[in-house]
């Protein structure tokens, strides 16, 4: 149960990361140029690490997997299809496409800091509530934490007061948590309580963020920690369970383990996750000189 909690704090905190990172992304960049950097950020470097997750379900999963579920993973669409997932974490991604989605549309509110937005967030909270799509339901209520995201980022940029924050960071964490405590029974309800530290440790060091000293090592992480996420799971088992039916204890298997999957991940990183990021930031690169015009360009694109 540790680290199921331990996983659940980790993808609440991602959410919370990423609903307050990923408006920035918005303040300089058309919609097409943001959505092509975003994507060019998250497939190249998913598809190597589920291809790593792929080749190791070919060799040791008694259960060989269709053409349709390999070709969904890729895609990130296997939500849609509702084909059986291959790995643990595609889910997480394809709520992380939604809501580049959903700040593609609303653009020009987002880079407005427009309380236009709460009504984007209401529609949320109420699909979260009461669609009766079980499916449509769970992707409104995880957007909702990146939602809370969201409003941490207008308070950095001095558009809500802290009081204002807290307020609306707080009510959407009640509806995230009405959803789950609803939808949830069992011992899955005491997952709730790594998703409410998720929210003080997001809170605190949002709090604290001038504080905090980046070394040599956070750094170092940091850079392999996207393409660590998307090859662990599948990699990091296959080994540990390897190590240890050849007589390794579990403490040193998941200790080999770990170094394995980082090794794997700083690879990536160096292969694929650099070379595509640097040029998804020169394809989406744009003069800030025609920022009058990208705008009234994305205006247009999105209807408003």
């Amino acid at each position: 149960m540790f680290f199921t909690l331990l996983g659940q704090f980790g993808v609440s905190l991602f959410f919370l990361i990423s609903g307050f990172v990923i408006p920035i992304s918005l303040k300089s960049y058309s919609v097409s140029n943001f959505l092509i950097g975003r994507l060019l950020r998250i497939y190249p470097t998913y598809a190597a690490g589920f291809s790593v997750t792929l080749i190791l379900t070919l060799i040791y999963s008694p259960n060989m997997p269709t053409l349709v579920q390999m070709l969904s993973h890729y895609l990130l669409i296997q939500d849609l299809l509702r084909t059986v997932a291959l790995d643990g974490i595609v889910w997480t991604l394809q709520i992380e496409l939604k809501f580049y989605v959903l700040c593609a549309l609303f653009i020009v509110w987002l880079r407005a800091y427009s309380s236009n937005l709460l009504l984007v967030i209401l529609a949320d909270i109420g699909i979260a509530l009461f669609f009766p799509s079980p499916e449509i339901a769970a992707w409104a209520m995880w957007l909702l934490l990146m939602f809370i995201g969201v409003v941490y980022n207008f308070h950095h940029n001095k558009r809500i007061s802290g009081r204002m924050a807290v307020m609306l960071g707080s009510a959407l964490f009640m509806a995230f948590a009405e959803c789950w405590l609803t939808k949830e029974g069992g011992p899955r309800r005491l997952l709730m309580i790594a998703y409410f530290i998720s929210q003080i440790v997001f809170l605190v060091s949002y709090l604290l963020k001038d504080k905090f000293k980046p070394f040599a090592v956070t750094r170092w992480l940091s850079a392999i920690s996207y393409p660590l996420y998307v090859v662990h799971g599948v990699l990091g088992s296959v080994v540990a369970n390897l190590a240890n039916q050849r007589g390794v204890d579990w403490l040193p298997a998941i200790l080999l383990a770990f170094v394995v999957v980082i090794i794997a991940a700083w690879l990536i990183h160096v292969a694929v996750e650099k070379p595509s990021h640097q040029l998804g930031r020169r394809l989406k690169r744009a003069p800030r000189d025609n920022e009058g015009t990208r705008q009234v360009n994305d205006a247009a694109i999105v209807g408003l």
